[in-house]
């Protein structure tokens, strides 16, 4: 028998579960494949300002001084050879006894997928010793000498494009010139002026090409590890179910004052043969944010960027209904499992059903959930700066209340729901998603089965919106689970959470960064 009850639209408070582990249905999982989901074109879009670059810069200042001090202290056996017409030397460095400079400053600066970047070191000292032969007035010799340099600095142009699915980073000119170079040494220990200035020269080639060697390498050797963090393959679980999620970047867009990676992306069930199909809700198309130098809608700056599509978010749902992660049971265990309680009895709920307590007073009751089509999500309005909205369907579902008799699990009401909600989203510091249900909350029930005992519309409209508040909102909040890729060595601080793109199809996390401690 089928009974249709009207559609019930009813306000819920806000709720924000957490995840357990569960057993639950595991052992019903038998079909076992290699992942299969299906890449999305552009389901992540990730944006890095120059602010994000300069921060990260400020980072490399330190390390990139110690490994030029480093070389700087290796030098030794450098040679200096002249033969003029009355006289022959050969000169080498045999050592440095110490070396000095300030603080280096490193700028990056990057605008759509260009680099610009700058090493500048000030105040340079360094004193080693000298060793050498000649002929005629100068014999052999060992004197130490102490260089001063006011300053060395070193620029280049690079590009950052995607090879193979990694960011590579090259640079296509870089130069570097020294500024302020003195000689100071024992006044015996070079009588000809040329020896000094080949001595500056051979000196002045060896630090432009240790400073110059910091940009064609260790920088763009650091940018690419910037974006590291966006290359993911991942795995975690909903519900004990286990779940995988690849991203990888797709194209570098053009765009100024920062850098705009779009990814494609797969999120799928180890558990389930294959991704969705593709149908009316995946693949739509989809145009990535056009980000600018502050966050929409306001003046306010920010330094790194992550938007999700909504078709990455449907995939994830898809998944989670395909490998049944989504089929839930809410029982004596389910507070463990899922982070709900459920301990109502018959006693409990004798108000709603007192022919079910006369029939098993006491007893035990329990809540199945299994869905019949995946659930989905269309990003919704933008509700405010930190807060952003998803708007969920669940399609028509299985929601059954059973009753323990005589220690038999019996069937008291089948019904087909479906389901339409708001959840309000913000992003954790650690990147997780944290949804919170809105007061909107409609759905459309179908009683699929006689109940167990006389039920009127008027209390089946009493208990059924009572147990949707407490299973529904369960398949929901698994996005929970989803994690948005960071910038990781740098703490975050979320600054708005909206929804973006140019068909508002996008959830975007704006946050700033700055260095840990």
């Amino acid at each position: 028998m089928q009974r249709p009850i009207r559609s019930l639209p009813f306000l819920t408070t806000a709720l924000g579960l957490s995840f357990g582990t569960t057993q639950a249905f595991a052992d019903t999982l038998s079909r076992v494949a290699a992942p299969r989901g299906s890449w999305i074109p552009s389901g992540l879009v990730a944006r890095v300002q120059d602010s994000a670059f300069q921060i990260a810069a400020e980072e490399l200042e330190p390390i990139l001084g110690d490994e030029l001090e480093a070389e700087i202290l290796s030098i030794n056996n450098m040679e200096i050879f002249d033969e003029g017409c009355w006289i022959a030397y050969t000169a080498y460095i045999d050592h440095v006894d110490w070396v000095t400079f300030d603080q280096p400053i490193l700028a990056i600066d990057s605008r759509a997928n260009s680099v610009f970047a700058s090493f500048e070191i000030t105040n340079l000292e360094m004193q080693f010793v000298l060793d050498g032969k000649g002929a005629l007035c100068l014999d052999t010799y060992d004197c130490t000498s102490v260089i001063t340099i006011d300053r060395v600095v070193a620029e280049g142009q690079g590009s950052i494009d995607v090879v193979g699915g990694h960011a590579k980073t090259t640079m296509n000119w870089v130069n570097a010139s020294i500024e302020g170079y003195q000689y100071d040494t024992e006044y015996w220990c070079f009588i000809i002026d040329i020896i000094a200035d080949i001595l500056q020269e051979s000196l002045e080639d060896e630090l432009e090409l240790m400073v110059e060697e910091s940009l064609w390498v260790d920088i763009p050797e650091n940018i690419d590890e910037f974006f590291l963090d966006l290359e993911i393959e991942t795995d975690f679980s909903v519900f004990d179910v286990p779940f995988g999620m690849d991203l990888r970047p797709d194209a570098i867009v053009e765009n100024s004052s920062g850098v705009t990676m779009s990814e494609e992306g797969r999120i799928y069930s180890r558990t389930a043969p294959c991704g969705p199909q593709v149908d009316e809700f995946l693949y739509t198309p989809n145009t990535p944010p056009a980000f600018g130098a502050t966050i929409p809608g306001t003046n306010d700056p920010y330094d790194f960027a992550v938007s999700i599509s909504d078709d990455a978010l449907n995939e994830f749902l898809y998944s989670g209904f395909d490998s049944g992660a989504f089929c839930i049971v809410l029982d004596e265990n389910s507070e463990e499992i899922y982070g709900v309680p459920w301990d109502f009895t018959t006693t409990d709920l004798q108000l709603f059903f007192p022919e079910l307590y006369a029939i098993a007073p006491d007893a035990e009751t329990g809540v199945t959930m299994v869905p019949r089509a995946a659930p989905y999500t269309v990003i919704g309005e933008t509700t405010g700066v930190l807060v952003g909205q998803l708007e969920m369907f669940l399609q028509e579902t299985e929601l059954t209340l059973w009753v323990d008799i005589d220690g038999t699990p019996t069937r008291a009401l089948v019904v087909a729901v479906t389901a339409d909600a708001d959840f309000l989203v913000r992003v954790r510091l650690d990147g997780l998603l944290k949804l919170l249900m809105s007061d909107y909350f409609e759905s459309t029930i179908v009683i699929e089965e006689e109940p167990l005992v006389d039920l009127n519309d008027p209390i089946i409209e009493m208990v059924l919106p009572f147990l949707l508040k407490q299973i529904v909102p369960l398949i929901f909040l698994t996005l929970d689970a989803f994690k948005v890729p960071l910038i990781y060595g740098f703490e975050i601080t979320p600054a708005a959470v909206i929804n973006d793109g140019v068909n508002e199809d996008y959830l975007s996390f704006y946050s700033t960064i700055a260095p840990t401690e």
